[in-house]
């Protein structure tokens, strides 16, 4: 196995992960949502598209962006939220709104089965082993992961009107797909299991975590 000293794997760092797998598929994706919603408004100012096909049109741009993502291969998980992200800040806000719709229905059409075979690949003697560290861990990351980052970059976001808004947001960020996919990609490239064991560890008490809080919580946020 070539090991590589410091100097090189700092080199390799930063030409392939940073400047290709992150940078260039960041602005690809960005190009292609712009590109992409663009298209679609000229379509439908000539009515070239039917409303009931907008949300086979943005399916078609995600299935586009991991077919880029790996042709180039870039981060195709990257690339994707990069074209989403640039492809909403093309339609109008109620535009928007249908989409959102559609695109959850997608998302839990495709996720179930993935959580489906999460629970058949739980490391029960990893958690095990992991003790009261992983306990921590656990805690740590659903608490410090997102609410004091959104606490922070409130006075930057004009949509959180209060700290109520921020920790509510910043709440409500569950651990999914895309932590799967790096978790079993880091474990195949690096053969180490405790990554499996570690990452499976934080997305089950994610998904149960913020499954048991979502409804008592946005009661109690309505409240407030």
């Amino acid at each position: 196995m070539l090991t590589l000293g410091p100097d090189l794997a700092l080199e390799e760092w930063l030409k392939r992960t940073f400047l290709w797998e992150v940078l260039s598929a960041t602005i690809f994706g960005l190009l292609l949502g712009l590109v992409a919603g663009k298209l679609l408004k000229l379509a439908e100012k000539y009515e070239m598209v039917q409303e009931n096909w907008r949300l086979v049109y943005t399916v078609a741009l995600s299935l586009l962006a991991v077919g880029g993502g790996k042709l180039m291969k870039s981060d195709e998980v990257l690339l994707v939220f990069a074209a989403g992200a640039a492809f909403v800040q093309v339609v109008n806000p109620k535009e928007q709104g249908e989409e959102e719709k559609g695109q959850e229905a997608v998302n839990r059409f495709f996720s179930y089965p993935i959580f489906a075979l999460l629970g058949t690949e739980i490391p029960w003697e990893g958690w095990a082993q992991l003790g009261w560290k992983g306990i921590a861990l656990v805690v740590a990351v659903l608490l410090l992961r997102r609410p004091p980052v959104l606490l922070l970059l409130k006075p930057l976001l004009p949509d959180l009107r209060s700290k109520k808004d921020a920790l509510f947001l910043g709440w409500f960020g569950p651990i999914a797909v895309a932590a799967i996919y790096y978790a079993s990609m880091a474990e195949h490239k690096l053969k180490e299991p405790l990554i499996w064991d570690v990452v499976s560890l934080v997305i089950c008490a994610s998904v149960v975590v913020h499954g048991v809080t979502s409804t008592p919580l946005t009661q109690l946020y309505g409240k407030l």
